[in-house]
């Protein structure tokens, strides 16, 4: 990346391949440059490689592994046929959504529960804050009529003393989650707690999301349901479901290196959106497709950061809407509101990612590796965004933190990971020396979020206490900004024919990141475009076809172009398709180029 405020262009760093994995690869059929792809971002222990290519969800692992499942499902299965009031709670982001949507329309559609004995609930991200806060059980306990049971999805784990507060009031509650623990273990008061990450389980894959942990618990309930005969023994499968899942499972960037089940949804999922069978695909498909099949991509870029947006400006109530809306007309006026807050968002983030460099900018030169960003005018809503833009720029883990709404005494934190700093371990470092200044906090290793005293002492504690806990973590991590890449691709490679031989390692994401490449090319031509920070620019090898390349935020608007006519430059891309006026071109998709050594 190009960016002004960078002291130091990003190391580039070639991914290594498994040679054994290489010769797996190839003998499953797939070209040179595939096979180095795969082999490339594949464990040794990872399934073999023809299946990771053909996942089919025959290929699931069985959910019995999962501790409490057969608890939670009996539990579940009581209320359904004993007509009880059911509240789910989730999380204000997309896997919270889509665990509401799961469990609703399975119990309403599938297990045959009336609509008014479901209740649904979600946290508000700059009102109540992250998981099952005490303001939200005031709301599902002043609830009318009153619910017996209370499932939480994607959070829950470390809630123990509000789950407490409704097993004293006579409410049992079951936690689906996929968070890392407390130090204390899984929720004492909660009457099942399912969750690949504890200690006790023997369910093989750690990296499904809360709502994959629901599908799985409600197909359990389904079974526990057929044997006591409240349903029939061909009752329906919950396959189209997967559609919900399969957005999480993208959304909150579940790994796709070595993980069947991930991999095995999502395509799943993808079928189903593309087949339109609910409103909601179907104008999410009208709305990104643009006559194509939408993939991962389109669930990560396009649906949902809409979905998102909604908590993170007002109420996510409106993205859980949008996915359980009953007719295309429903579906288009949650698009059109989503889309309005996705909008309104990006000029947020926009404002505090300026103000977040500066500050960034300082507290490297200070030579502190744990970047803490305090914006006294920030929005807790997008600084998880902000966070997640410095920590790529800078290449170090990096918390923002933002004043919580209607609560002077806290600063509401999100953070997000780099070189696989394992950010809740961090976040226990902190709260372990000052146990008064966390009041709050968990996530996962990548990502996190706390609640923290306010005011200008705490903050500076909390910077060197995170710093220093960064470091103890880190032991001799290079921090720094990196770019991986594939190595170089020869020009004759560089096709669109390349581009669909790479669409067989789809679908692309988290560990199992979409090809880059690097080569020496020459500038032909460069000029700016869109608002002046775009370049577009007609490379070639010498000898092959002029290739166009695009590279989004390479300049300031109104800078001098980097690059003149005849420069030999390394550019670091990816291959893509662009289809213009009705057809298919090639583009290069850069994602860093200088002059060539």
């Amino acid at each position: 990346m190009n960016d002004a405020s960078m002291n130091t262009l990003p190391k580039i760093e070639r991914r290594l391949v498994d040679p054994a994995r290489l010769a797996e690869a190839e003998r499953a059929g797939l070209n040179p440059v595939a096979a180095r792809i795969i082999a490339s971002r594949v464990s040794k222990k990872a399934p073999d490689i023809a299946k990771l290519l053909s996942p089919t969800l025959s290929m699931l692992d069985s959910p019995n592994g999962l501790p409490d499942i057969e608890a939670a499902a009996n539990r579940i299965a009581l209320a359904v046929t004993q007509g009880e009031i059911i509240a789910l709670f989730g999380d204000y982001d997309v896997d919270g959504s889509c665990y509401i949507a799961t469990l609703y329309t399975i119990l309403t559609k599938h297990f045959n529960v009336p609509k008014d004995k479901v209740q649904m609930y979600q946290g508000h991200r700059l009102i109540e804050g992250y998981g099952l806060t005490d303001q939200a059980v005031d709301r599902i306990l002043a609830a009318n009529p009153s619910p017996n049971l209370v499932i939480t999805g994607d959070c829950g784990s470390s809630d123990e003393a509000r789950i407490k507060r409704l097993s004293d009031q006579s409410r049992d509650c079951i936690v689906l989650d996929h968070h890392l623990l407390p130090a204390e273990g899984p929720p004492k008061s909660a009457f099942a707690c399912v969750t690949p990450l504890r200690a006790d389980s023997t369910y093989p894959d750690t990296s499904i999301c809360g709502a994959v942990v629901c599908w799985l618990t409600a197909c359990v309930t389904r079974r526990v349901l057929i044997d006591i005969g409240h349903l029939p023994q061909n009752a329906p499968h919950l396959t189209n479901e997967i559609s919900y899942i399969g957005l999480a499972s993208v959304a909150d960037c579940m790994s796709l290196a070595d993980s069947l089940n991930n991999r095995a949804i999502i395509n799943a999922a993808l079928d189903i959106i593309n087949s339109k069978r609910l409103p909601c695909w179907q104008v999410a498909c009208a709305k990104l497709g643009n006559g194509r099949a939408l993939t991962e991509r389109d669930l990560g870029w396009g649906i949902s950061p809409r979905i998102n947006s909604a908590g993170r400006i007002k109420d996510a109530k409106r993205g859980l809407m949008f996915l359980l809306s009953e007719t295309v007309e429903e579906a288009i006026g949650w698009w059109d509101l989503l889309e309005e807050q996705n909008a309104e968002r990006r000029n947020i983030e926009k404002r505090l990612l300026k103000q977040a460099e500066v500050i960034a900018v300082d507290l490297v030169a200070q030579g502190i590796e744990g970047l803490v960003i305090h914006l006294e005018d920030g929005h807790a809503g997008v600084h998880g965004i902000v966070a997640q833009r410095i920590s790529q720029r800078f290449g170090r883990p990096t918390v923002c933190l933002s004043p919580k709404v209607n609560d002077a005494e806290s600063l509401s934190g999100s953070a997000r990971s780099a070189h696989d700093i394992n950010i809740k371990e961090a976040f226990q470092y902190v709260a372990n020396r000052a146990p008064d200044l966390v009041k709050r906090h968990g996530g996962h290793r990548a990502a996190a979020g706390c609640e923290i005293a306010s005011g200008k002492q705490n903050v500076e504690k909390f910077c060197a206490l995170f710093n220093e806990a960064v470091l103890s973590i880190a032991n001799s991590t290079q921090f720094g900004p990196v770019i991986k890449t594939d190595g170089p691709l020869n020009s004759s490679d560089m096709t669109l024919e390349t581009v669909s031989l790479l669409d067989v390692l789809r679908p692309y994401g988290k560990d199992f990141e979409s090809p880059v490449f690097e080569s020496v090319l020459t500038v032909k031509t460069s000029r700016a475009m869109g608002d002046g920070s775009h370049l577009r620019i007609i490379l070639t090898d010498g000898d092959g076809p002029e290739m166009t390349a695009v590279w989004f935020g390479a300049i300031e608007p109104g800078a001098t172009l980097p690059f003149s006519p005849g420069d030999s430059v390394q550019v670091i891309y990816s291959l893509e398709e662009n289809f213009y006026n009705g057809r298919r071109l090639l583009q290069l998709m850069v994602k860093e180029m200088r002059l060539a050594a």
